[in-house]
């Protein structure tokens, strides 16, 4: 599978995710990638993130969600 194709793969999965109402539970990375945990109350699921751009796109979603909790808290 091209690069691009499989970033694009857990690019959805980790929008579908978020958009079904899960939270990022937490965050371990390893030499084989970045591992997320999302939970939605009682549920949890992890999802491996390999492609060096999905995990790029991920640490921007989670700045991004902190710059804005950050200025929220501030109002």
């Amino acid at each position: 599978m091209k690069e691009h194709d499989h970033f694009l793969i857990e690019k959805d999965q980790i929008d579908e995710l978020l958009n079904d109402g899960f939270s990022i539970g937490g965050v371990s990375e390893n030499l084989e990638g970045t591992f997320v945990r999302f939970q939605k109350e009682a549920e949890t699921f992890t999802l491996h993130l390999e492609s060096p751009d999905a995990r790029k796109y991920f640490a921007f979603l989670l700045k991004q969600r902190a710059a804005s909790a950050s200025s929220e808290s501030l109002s």
